[in-house]
């Protein structure tokens, strides 16, 4: 209750950083009036669903969307993220995150923007010397 509605922001806050309650933090996430309650609310989200749901459909205040982009776990959706986004920000966001080789060399072969495409090189760099020091 604390989290969702007490009237001194520094105490929502830290009730918001220590929220365990998925659904509550859900709430939060989605709800809330003020952009910064909704970003501390997703640094507890485990829900990828919900995650995408923000990152994709996009939150009206990108530092929110941006969070969840960065707590995003499931590929398919940072893929499309990193493929389809017209922001090339949420593209190098997510690019940072793939583990797909096969997508990360189509961007760098085909992404126009330089920084998303720069990403893609040292991403698939990182992947390409983490499976080769593996063996």
């Amino acid at each position: 209750k604390i989290a969702a509605e007490d009237e001194d922001s520094d105490v929502r806050r830290g009730a918001v950083a220590n929220l365990t309650d998925q659904i509550l933090l859900a709430k939060i996430a989605v709800e809330d009036k003020h952009s910064d309650f909704r970003r501390a609310a997703i640094r507890g989200l485990a829900d990828q669903a919900l995650l995408a749901k923000i990152a994709v459909v996009k939150d009206r205040d990108e530092h929110v969307r941006f969070r969840a982009v960065e707590k995003l776990t499931d590929q398919a959706l940072l893929a499309k993220i990193a493929v389809e986004d017209k922001d090339s920000g949420f593209r190098h966001a997510a690019v940072g995150k793939l583990t797909n080789q096969a997508l990360l060399a189509k961007i760098a072969a085909e992404e126009p923007n330089e920084a998303v495409l720069n990403g893609a090189r040292r991403r698939l760099a990182e992947l390409m010397g983490s499976s080769s020091s593996a063996r």
